[in-house]
């Protein structure tokens, strides 16, 4: 015997514009609309990523402090005054001498503290003793005179690594390397003119004990007030990897979404705590999970209580980030999570690549998303991240 066939299911074809088909030609269109839209929404998310580097250091304030008071401060202190260019990109506050004895008491000591404490992005500093030491070299000779100590630049990598790199040493050193070329060919000139009145032939002398003293009187030195080394494992944990916190929630979401049908069968107090425990139990372990990841690709803690308190953060984070994305699936869901999706994380990452306080003032709404204030826990406790305590890292930079 022969087994019969099972009939096939044929489906009815239609033309494109056919009137049989215009029930299927309606939904097609209504796709292909939403898909529009949203391919419309996540291209104008995008713009938020690129805007917000434009013009985000107008709010930098820079202090230019004078302790010294002779023409190496005032030079240093005229060129950053007048210069149209360091004033368009960011706020240059000029101490003079008459001002600095009153806003910092304890001198350049003072000045590090206010880098420290984040009262300013970055100060240039004109020792008090700049043209006291420089005197001596001359007139009395000292082998050792440094002309690096005579000036100081000062930033705080910690704050912000890109707004450091991106603005406060490609401002600050090539201005110095300008003003200092002016007040080096000053004091040049000046020297040849005593030379020639000088009877006793100190300067010469002098000037052959420390050469320098004659062609590169003055010269900086760059003060790193809070490095962030070079710590690869950082970048994850610190950026690229609060994406992943939103990409797990989403996957939660879709994954868990399927079981809440069945949940319903239970009495409604239940559910209710059902679905109100599920997500603090999910994320209490998945954020342990994904901290734990820092420990094995060894990101330094200091102790057991940084390990608790990083968890701790990424615990909240998730939960925040999470939360916001279940909340909207069950109020709106599909089509538009993805979308959504879309925004959540294009604004939580261009709201914690650079501090908000130096950005544009649209994206102030960072204060209230979790990504920012994340980044800014973990760099405030300093959860490694390769950052360390103050350590004056000095080089020098400038022999000009």
């Amino acid at each position: 015997m022969t087994r019969k066939k099972k009939p096939s299911l044929v489906l009815p074809v239609y033309g494109l514009f056919s009137t049989e088909f215009a029930v299927h030609r309606k939904e097609i269109l209504k796709h292909l609309i939403v898909c529009f839209i949203n391919w419309t929404l996540m291209i104008s998310f995008l713009t938020l990523d690129w805007a917000v580097s434009y013009r985000q250091y107008t709010t930098v304030t820079i202090a230019i402090v004078d302790l010294d008071g002779t023409i190496i401060g005032r030079t240093i202190l005229d060129e950053f005054k007048f210069n149209h260019d360091a004033n368009e990109m960011a706020q240059i506050l000029i101490v003079d001498n008459d001002t600095s004895s009153t806003m910092f008491p304890n001198g350049s000591e003072d000045v590090f503290s206010a880098v420290m404490g984040e009262q300013f992005w970055g100060a240039v500093v004109v020792n008090s003793n700049a043209s006291s030491l420089l005197h001596e070299a001359y007139w009395i000779g000292n082998a050792t005179y440094d002309s690096s100590g005579a000036t100081f630049i000062i930033y705080n990598e910690m704050r912000s690594s890109e707004t450091t790199h991106h603005c406060i040493v490609p401002l600050l050193v090539p201005m110095m390397k300008h003003a200092l070329m002016k007040i080096n060919s000053i004091l040049a000139a000046d020297f040849l003119k005593q030379l020639r009145n000088d009877d006793t032939g100190a300067l010469m002398r002098n000037a052959q004990i420390a050469p320098h003293i004659v062609g590169h009187p003055i010269g900086a030195s760059l003060f790193n007030v809070n490095p962030l080394h070079d710590n690869t494992p950082a970048v994850a944990v610190l950026e690229v990897g609060l994406i992943y916190f939103i990409i797990l929630s989403f996957q939660i979401i879709t994954i868990v979404e399927a079981a809440h049908v069945h949940g319903l069968y239970l009495k409604k107090r239940i559910y209710f705590i059902y679905r109100i425990a599920l997500p603090f139990i999910m994320y209490f372990f998945l954020s342990l999970f994904y901290s734990s990841l820092a420990l094995i690709f060894q990101v330094r803690f200091d102790n057991a209580n940084d390990f608790v308190l990083y968890w701790t953060v990424n615990y909240f984070t998730m939960l925040a980030s999470g939360l916001t994305l279940e909340i909207f699936n069950n109020f709106i869901g599909e089509p538009w999570l993805a979308t959504f999706l879309d925004l959540w994380i294009v604004t939580n990452f261009t709201t914690s690549i650079f501090p908000l306080n130096s950005s544009l003032p649209f994206y102030r709404f960072g204060y209230a998303w979790p990504f920012p204030n994340s980044v800014i826990f973990k760099l405030k406790f300093k959860l490694n991240f390769g950052v360390s305590n103050f350590q004056g890292e000095c080089q020098s930079i400038i022999r000009s």
